[in-house]
């Protein structure tokens, strides 16, 4: 069996995101189990969960951009005229880009200033950026399906 690399390329977001919702439910069920059967509550678990969640929004919301399906204000874009709505969906998709370069941008700072002043987390004592890293490769992805939409949209699809 071959391995298809563009369809693993395509649906990236989904595979990670899917191991890390097992992930958090695993380790969920493990802190619930410990708590109820040892009355002994795992710390570092709960943090954990909290740093791949983030890792979760983003990829969650990169799979929204690239399905079209995330939320919006369609109630004006859909009292235009036919001929309006294109450009309105560009120009929205163009402002999402910029909005995500702009986080893009803040957490590499962010990232950068965690390593230099050497930060890490309060229960588990591993570096932050580890999981802050999370920010810039999510806003990554997303302006990259952002970029995919936008020339789709301006090709006439």
């Amino acid at each position: 069996m071959n391995f298809n690399w563009k369809k693993f390329l395509n649906n990236f977001e989904e595979y990670l995101a899917g191991i890390l919702l097992l992930l958090m439910v695993t380790i969920a069920f493990i802190n619930v189990v410990s708590r109820f059967t040892f009355k002994f509550s795992i710390s570092y678990i709960e943090e954990l969960e909290v740093y791949l969640y983030v890792w979760l929004v983003m990829l969650g919301t990169a799979i929204a951009f690239k399905r079209w399906s995330h939320l919006c204000v369609s109630l004006v874009v859909d009292k235009m005229p036919p001929g309006w709505r294109k450009y309105i969906k560009i120009f929205v998709t163009l402002l999402s880009i910029g909005f995500f370069a702009v986080i893009f941008k803040s957490s590499i700072n962010q990232i950068q200033d965690e390593i230099l002043m050497q930060v890490t987390t309060t229960s588990m004592g591993v570096p932050k950026w580890w999981y802050t890293i999370g920010l810039p490769i999510g806003s990554g992805l997303i302006i990259i399906r952002l970029l995919q939409r936008l020339f789709k949209r301006s090709s006439g699809e």
